[in-house]
């Protein structure tokens, strides 16, 4: 049997918090373990790994020193300052694939975890369809967030759904008074004028007209926004929460008491989860290649992000620039954590509408 050899890279940090090494070393064991066992016996895997210190600048000058070498491609990059610099950094656009940062931008840059605005056009279709009234929006400063709400209130103009306010929060902000209680008002202020109820009067939600919020958040942003919508009475005024995929986070459903998710539409990952034949493959072979039990989802994070660039590699590239032609090209990869496709030069994520019932993922439709 012919064999052939493919050299990927990593580009992860070694140092920095316990936690974040822990992180690293997880993402690794992820990109190892495809590399072991996706191409088969034929293709022998080699992977490449650097160091970049969880510095930008050595990130980027470690991407320029790789790119002298033979890998076709490179995974890492965990921080967006990385990712950029590297991108930004490269000298004959060799491919970069991170598992967890919020932008990529650039030729042949990707991200499995960036702005997801196909999600969020498919929740305003929903709304339309679900004949809501009227919507508003709140939303993080950050740009895949700004993105996503952007997508959202352009589908709902054209389908002639009122956004009858947005509001934005700076990054790392951790309360959302204003934002929050600045949406209800949108939303009610005016309707309850109307029906002249006064402050001490019990509101029948039956009388109110069919709203909603729309939430395109991150995971880490869920965690703290949802327990300040149930604080400032959202749920009592009838306001419906819809959001994208951070509110069905794996991550999100643990963490975050069920009674601040419970009811929301959001959007997940059509082929994700644990139970996923996708998934299974992977903890198969995680166990198999290293002999123990797989007790942590990051290593999966890590797999998926060597799958595309071993995915493009199995369709016959051998250079960088044949490598991108390839990923171009990738349509329905399952992976462990959803079924992947690039679509204009973005990773997408298949995704399905689901409600949220304590802690359950209820399809919709």
């Amino acid at each position: 049997i012919t064999r052939s050899t493919v050299r990927i890279a990593t580009v992860l940090p070694e140092g920095g918090s316990p936690a974040f090494r822990r992180f690293s070393r997880l993402i690794a064991e992820g990109v190892e373990v495809a590399a072991a066992t996706y191409l088969g016996e034929a293709t022998t895997v080699e992977v490449v790994s650097r160091d970049d210190r969880g510095d930008p600048a050595t990130a980027a000058r470690m991407v320029r020193e790789l790119e002298g070498g033979e890998a076709l491609g490179a995974i890492g990059f965990l921080e967006d300052g990385a990712l950029d610099a590297a991108a930004q950094g490269r000298l004959r656009m060799l491919p970069l694939v991170s598992p967890t940062s919020r932008t990529a931008n650039g030729e042949g840059v990707y991200t499995l975890s960036g702005a997801d605005p196909q999600a969020a056009a498919n929740i305003a279709r929903y709304v339309a369809r679900e004949r809501y009234e009227r919507v508003a929006i709140v939303h993080s400063q950050a740009p895949e967030s700004v993105e996503e709400a952007d997508a959202f209130q352009a589908v709902l103009q054209n389908l002639g759904v009122p956004v009858v306010g947005r509001f934005s929060y700076p990054m790392g902000a951790t309360f959302f008074r204003e934002q929050v209680q600045e949406a209800e008002a949108s939303l009610r202020r005016a309707e309850i004028r109307a029906l002249r109820l006064g402050p001490n009067d019990t509101l029948r939600a039956d009388m109110l007209e069919k709203v909603a919020l729309f939430l395109p958040l991150p995971p880490e942003d869920v965690e703290l926004v949802a327990p300040q919508v149930t604080f400032y009475g959202l749920d009592t005024l009838a306001v419906d929460i819809v959001g994208t995929s951070g509110w069905a986070d794996a991550q999100t459903l643990e963490t975050v008491d069920p009674r601040h998710t419970t009811g929301v539409v959001a959007t997940a990952p059509e082929a994700g989860g644990s139970e996923s034949p996708g998934y299974r493959r992977f903890e198969e072979a995680y166990e198999s290649h290293y002999q123990r039990s797989l007790v942590s989802s990051v290593p999966a994070l890590g797999y998926d992000a060597a799958l595309l660039l071993l995915e493009a590699a199995r369709e016959g590239a051998r250079t960088p620039t044949q490598l991108r032609f390839e990923l171009e090209r990738i349509q329905n990869l399952e992976g462990a954590t959803g079924t992947f496709s690039i679509l204009g030069r973005r990773v997408v994520r298949s995704t399905r509408l689901v409600r949220i019932e304590h802690g359950a993922l209820i399809p919709i439709g």
